[in-house]
């Protein structure tokens, strides 16, 4: 587990538009006997690659759906035993719920963090497998790395030690660094522009299956401001976003008109450089890395 999202390179000579791809519970706690344990989890993260801003080790809390079910699984059920429960790991991810002492199973399905900005959550009345509404927020720094997890079926009788959840990454990361052919200057602000901003996520059918977004058609601008990173004249691969400045944006094939716009200045006046990036691909669980040129100023 110690691949964290994969890394994409795209290299950006701005301006001369030149893109290379490189809890509410109706039921509470079950009674059963003393001997029952709680249940309780284990957290890790599916494989990606280096570089992730959310791991295993940095998950601090999560949101929890349970369903109490008699086999086989129906779409109908609902998360009326645990929903969306906060769990964390300041408590050992121990819930107060306990094993059910008969033959029906469980399922869980998670998210983390709980209480992430821009979801809009199911209650315990929503039926089938869980979905989640997103709408990305336009600040950056209230973008998080939202991650979703399913758990195997458990059957209650019998059932004693901890569950793991193995988070998937559900969006997509958008960094930038210095290219090639960088000027010395100062990065002032990047604005990532016209892409789709909101969406449906619905969970795989088992832990290791990726969720599956279905987009709105509504589009968004995200901007990061007053970055002022200072680069150096010819110096390639320098982080211009830190990790808490990464985009957190949906997974899509970006839209026409989708576009990047960086104000750069030179030492003597500002620049605006813009390039095109409808048609490019940014795949769930990835890095996707602009590298910034500026060629044209």
């Amino acid at each position: 587990m110690n691949r964290i999202y994969s890394h994409i390179y795209k290299l950006l000579a701005v301006l001369s538009i030149v893109t290379v791809l490189h809890s509410c519970s109706l039921f509470g706690a079950i009674d059963s006997p003393e001997d029952k344990e709680n249940i309780s989890f284990t957290v890790s993260e599916w494989i990606s690659t280096k570089g992730a801003i959310t791991t295993e080790s940095t998950i601090e809390d999560f949101g929890l759906y349970g369903y109490l079910f008699s086999a086989p699984w129906d779409p109908f059920n609902k998360p009326d035993f645990i929903c969306n429960e906060k769990v964390t790991r300041s408590s050992g991810w121990a819930t107060q719920y306990l094993y059910p002492n008969d033959g029906r199973y469980l399922r869980f399905y998670a998210y983390s963090p709980y209480g992430c900005t821009g979801l809009t959550l199911p209650d315990a009345t929503s039926s089938g497998a869980i979905r989640i509404k997103y709408t990305v927020p336009e600040s950056v720094e209230n973008q998080k790395d939202l991650m979703v997890s399913i758990s195997d079926d458990i059957l209650g009788r019998g059932a004693t030690g901890k569950i793991n959840m193995t988070f998937h990454h559900a969006l997509t990361a958008v960094r930038f660094t210095t290219g090639p052919e960088i000027k010395e200057g100062l990065v002032k602000s990047i604005k990532v522009k016209g892409v789709y901003n909101a969406g449906t996520l619905v969970y795989g059918e088992t832990p290791t299956t990726k969720s599956t977004w279905y987009l709105d058609e509504t589009k968004g601008d995200f901007t990061l401001q007053d970055l002022n990173k200072a680069v150096d004249a010819g110096v390639e691969n320098v982080s211009i976003t830190n990790q808490d400045q990464y985009f957190m944006l949906l997974p899509q094939v970006l839209p026409s008109g989708a576009t990047l716009e960086i104000v750069f200045f030179d030492g003597t006046k500002d620049h605006t450089l813009t390039t095109p990036i409808e048609g490019q691909t940014w795949p769930q669980g990835e890095i996707v890395t602009y590298k910034i040129s500026t060629t044209s100023i």
